[in-house]
């Protein structure tokens, strides 16, 4: 399981106790490790706190790719999930 670290936080995702790639995010990582430390949780290959990136807007890049927004959408993606995403029909539907 991948998560921001807004969305563990908001949810205490590190009680779930099940395999977590967490995504750094500003304003929200330093909390997501206070609050792993404080739970005593165990940081290990199941539960791994990745670098902080830049602030990116999961839902506007969705929108950037639904709507055909190459140039947006390869401002912050990586140029194969890019190129995966312009040859494939994918639909996200939450």
């Amino acid at each position: 399981d991948m998560n921001g670290a807004d969305d563990v936080l908001k949810y205490k995702k590190w009680r779930y106790g099940h395999p977590m790639i967490v995504i750094g995010r500003p304003g929200f990582t330093e909390k997501v490790k206070e609050g792993v430390e404080r739970d005593k949780v165990y940081v290990s290959d199941n539960f791994i706190i990745g670098p902080e990136l830049e602030d990116v807007s999961s839902t506007a890049v969705r929108e950037w790719i639904q709507q055909g927004e190459w140039d947006k959408a390869a401002t912050v993606l990586h140029p194969d999930v890019l190129k995966w995403h312009q040859e494939t029909e994918f639909n996200y539907i939450p």
